[in-house]
């Protein structure tokens, strides 16, 4: 029997010595930057669910249907009632539609405070007061905001959400809205509410007409209004905007309008 003994493989060139370390070096730095981004996107869940467990036991008095009952920080928020993550487990929406929860003050700055939120639905909850103040120190990143029929009252700052630049979406109605301060957006200024299409009033309290006017001639995204059953009287003038974009009729009801044709 006679056995054949292969040479020994020829040591490695430069060439692939430089091109294995290179994958080398390359697999390290992903895993680097995966894991930093990872631990990034941790912290920031982390910071946003505490938020909204604060939100819970600082402002929630009752919550009958124990819409909240597994919003604790011993699980993810992303497994929470009403709330909707993406796919790197950052909160995207607030959803306590129908909720029937009871509260003292709502602050908005909870909710604006979290970067990733773009939707942020209360409708059918009930508050004491709101202070409608958005946060400061982080961008406002509100896609929608539903508040309809939650008891807000008042004069509503439209003021205080300029910052919220995406805002597409916003519903106040079934409310007891009386006006707004409309002249501290600046008359004229097209600038604020660049995103907004869709705007819900109805069934307020509303008897401000100039805040129509400021409206309908300086949103010039918008694509639906609604002032429905409100306290609004009197007629616009087709004159205040071009006619083919816009028909009114008396007032007495309010306005409903759509842009489409």
């Amino acid at each position: 029997m006679s056995c054949r003994f292969s040479p020994s493989p020829p040591p490695p060139t430069t060439t692939t010595a430089c091109v294995f370390l290179l994958h080398v070096f390359v697999s390290f730095i992903t895993l680097t930057l995966t894991s930093s981004t990872t631990l990034t996107t941790s912290k920031t869940t982390f910071d946003s669910a505490t938020l909204l467990n604060n939100f819970k036991h600082s402002n929630i008095i009752s919550d009958p249907k124990n819409y909240l009952s597994n919003w604790s920080l011993s699980s993810s928020p992303c497994f929470w009632q009403g709330i909707t993550c993406s796919n790197s487990g950052e909160i995207t929406t607030v959803n306590l539609t129908g909720a029937s929860l009871s509260g003292n003050t709502l602050n908005l700055f909870t909710f604006t405070s979290i970067p990733s939120l773009q939707h942020l639905l209360l409708h059918g909850n009930f508050f004491s007061s709101f202070n409608f103040s958005v946060s400061n120190s982080k961008p406002c990143s509100l896609v929608t905001l539903d508040i309809s029929s939650t008891n807000t009252s008042g004069i509503f700052p439209f003021e205080n959400l300029v910052s919220c630049y995406n805002l597409s979406y916003l519903n106040l109605s079934m409310n007891l809205i009386t006006k707004s301060n409309y002249s501290l957006l600046g008359f004229g200024n097209g600038g604020f509410f660049p995103s907004l299409i869709q705007l819900d009033m109805s069934r307020n309290m509303f008897s401000d007409v100039g805040f129509v006017v400021h409206v309908v001639t300086k949103f010039e995204s918008l694509v639906f209004v609604n002032f429905s059953d409100n306290r609004i009287y009197g007629e616009l003038s087709d004159s205040l905007v071009p006619s083919v974009n816009l028909g009114f009729r008396s007032l007495n009801s309010g306005i409903v309008r759509s842009l489409f044709g």
